[in-house]
């Protein structure tokens, strides 16, 4: 799908604009009317989702796919098993469990996430360029030979993986800000002993295998 040609409206246009587009586009195609239709409407309520959002428009304008199609249901109960598995590691730690009562654990928690989170920002980034430059390096490739167009269709291949891998990554990231909400409601009564020597504690490790050191006062 689409969000422009369901909305019918082109890639440039104001926040006025783009909700009176919506509008009318959803009472012409409301399910009550006679003429209406179930899947338009919500396709028209999914393309607008995506093009009122400044991130998930850039998204589908650099990759032609949907940033996210994972359920908030789905997201939610990623979130949780994400943040357990976590949870685990922290209070787990040898050296958070020596010294508990001056380390803070929400902060320790929320200081992973984020890392997390900013490790798959960087890779997003990353990729989403190079899937952009390697589009408009596919346009000025021609082939001279017939049919049988190899080099493009190697690269294509390559391309959809990318796009496979920008979706995932975009996943994980609205995961992780589900589990940033989350830890936000709670809070970790921790003596904080200003005159003690700050430690470190390696308590978690990345996806590149090396390992993150957090501190605790």
């Amino acid at each position: 799908m689409n969000p422009y040609e369901e909305l019918e409206i082109g890639k440039e246009f104001t926040k006025k604009e783009l909700k009176s587009q919506f509008r009318k586009m959803c009472k012409k195609h409301h399910p009550d009317l006679k003429k209406g239709s179930t899947d338009k409407f919500v396709a028209l309520k999914k393309a607008y989702n995506v093009l009122s959002d400044p991130d998930k428009k850039k998204y589908f304008d650099e990759t032609g796919s949907f940033p996210n199609d994972v359920s908030v249901d789905r997201i939610r109960t990623m979130a949780k098993e994400g943040l357990l598995n976590i949870i685990e590691q922290v209070i787990y730690s040898p050296q958070i469990m020596q010294n508990y009562e001056n380390a803070d654990l929400i902060g320790i928690i929320t200081k992973v996430i984020n890392d997390n989170k900013q490790m798959a920002t960087n890779n997003l980034n990353k990729i989403s360029s190079e899937y952009k430059t390697a589009n408009k390096m596919l346009v000025k490739l021609k082939h001279k030979g017939g049919k049988n167009d190899f080099v493009k269709t190697m690269i294509k291949s390559s391309l959809n993986q990318r796009k496979d891998n920008l979706k995932n990554l975009n996943v994980n990231i609205s995961v992780l800000d589900t589990m940033l909400e989350i830890i936000k409601e709670y809070e970790y009564d921790f003596t904080d002993l200003a005159q003690q020597t700050r430690s470190s504690v390696h308590i978690f490790g990345n996806n590149n295998g090396t390992t993150t050191t957090y501190a605790f006062s």
